[in-house]
């Protein structure tokens, strides 16, 4: 099973093109399943179809990997069953999930009773934006701080997604390298993660951190906090 994690969906890019180029080919088959948090279900629904002609931004990356516009579906959730769902994403080659939201994603992967399914499926599974937390075993909760289970595509290793080199980042990765004393894989904004069942390849700007890092950790905190 192969599992790719970006930020963005702006993910067939130079940097990330010879890995992605190495698994998905032009005659695969994909799906992107959007997992967007609005205030109710009726806003979703509308901000669905509002964005549905610009959908393009889904397709056009797949395109820019050479799979034909005809192979690539966007899967509108509100408007498919459960069993078609699942006999989509059976069908596919590539699934990619994109969310904004982590607890909107996971509770409406659990609502159609996909986890399961996405854990076992054998194509790969590319997570965008919070879909990168939920792909983990477990991952740490922005309102509780507590650990909840996710769709369990990879263990033992954290990986942080939308770095962005701010106190908040800086604070999560050095909390979490004290306590855990673990690595872990940041993903910067031009960066991702391929997981294999043999390996585990940062592509572009991502890069991993370990306790003997947390010095200069320590010191690029400082220098944001006073605004070197």
């Amino acid at each position: 099973m192969n599992t790719f994690l970006f930020n963005t969906m702006d993910f067939a890019q130079s940097w990330s093109a010879e890995a992605l180029l190495e698994y998905i080919h032009p005659e695969m088959h994909v799906l992107v399943i959007p997992l967007m948090a609005n205030d109710g279900w009726i806003a979703d629904i509308l901000a669905f179809n509002d964005e549905y002609s610009a959908n393009e931004q889904y397709s056009e990356t797949f395109s820019r990997l050479g799979i034909p516009e005809n192979h690539i579906q966007v899967a509108d959730i509100y408007e498919l069953s459960r069993d078609v769902l699942v006999r989509r994403i059976r069908e596919c080659d590539v699934v990619c999930l994109v969310s904004d939201n982590t607890e909107y994603a996971i509770n409406m992967l659990e609502d159609f009773g996909l986890i399961e399914i996405l854990h076992w499926y054998e194509g790969i599974l590319i997570g965008v934006g919070e879909c990168v937390k939920i792909l983990s075993h477990t991952y740490e909760s922005d309102t509780d701080r507590e650990l909840h289970y996710g769709v369990s595509r990879y263990h033992d290793v954290y990986v942080y997604p939308g770095f962005e080199r701010s106190l908040r980042d800086y604070e999560h990765i050095i909390r979490y390298l004290e306590e855990k004393g673990d690595q872990v894989i940041i993903l910067d904004i031009h960066g991702g993660v391929c997981i294999t069942d043999q390996q585990i390849e940062v592509l572009g700007d991502a890069f991993i951190a370990s306790e003997k890092d947390l010095d200069t950790l320590y010191q690029l905190y400082e220098e944001e906090y006073l605004g070197i």
